[in-house]
């Protein structure tokens, strides 16, 4: 008994616990602000369960991020940030209130912070040359800390 519990273990294992797949095309790269992975071609898919997990194997599977961007309703004041794509900057501009504490929020899509700054005569201009290209979030905020609007900034090269 003993010993086809280890041959079943020493089988069943490599192919429990690896993450193999066989394409015909593929690659991977990363560096400190992007990640992009890719498989083409895969020629087998299977998917079996056991108990409550789920292992599918010869599908690509990437981290999921789900994000949300909040429509604020019945606005007395309008918020621009343009140009959107942006290439070097994003210029914000409130016009309608006047709100000293007025401050804008930078985040990449895994929320990370990236910059924040008070916004001067309700303007600011937000250098974005120095991160790569990618999808990120705005969010401008009133004296409260409240969310007066949230802009998805596509950054190209």
């Amino acid at each position: 008994m003993r010993t086809i519990f280890i041959i079943l273990l020493i089988f069943i294992t490599p192919y429990t616990f690896s993450q193999e797949v066989t394409s015909t095309s593929g690659n991977h790269f990363s560096n400190d602000n992007l990640q992009i992975s890719w498989t083409v071609g895969e020629p087998v898919i299977e998917t079996c369960f056991v108990g409550t997990f789920c292992i599918t194997q010869g599908l690509h599977q990437s981290k999921l991020i789900i994000t949300s961007v909040d429509k604020i309703e019945n606005l007395n004041y309008k918020i621009m940030a343009f140009p959107n794509p942006a290439i070097d900057h994003v210029q914000l501009k409130i016009e309608s209130i006047l709100d000293e504490n007025a401050q804008y929020y930078l985040y990449n899509m895994d929320g990370k912070l990236l910059s924040k700054q008070k916004l001067m005569n309700n303007k600011a201009i937000i250098p974005m040359a120095e991160y790569a290209p990618s999808t990120y979030l705005l969010r401008v905020t009133n004296t409260y800390d409240r969310i007066l609007k949230t802009f998805k900034i596509i950054k190209n090269k």
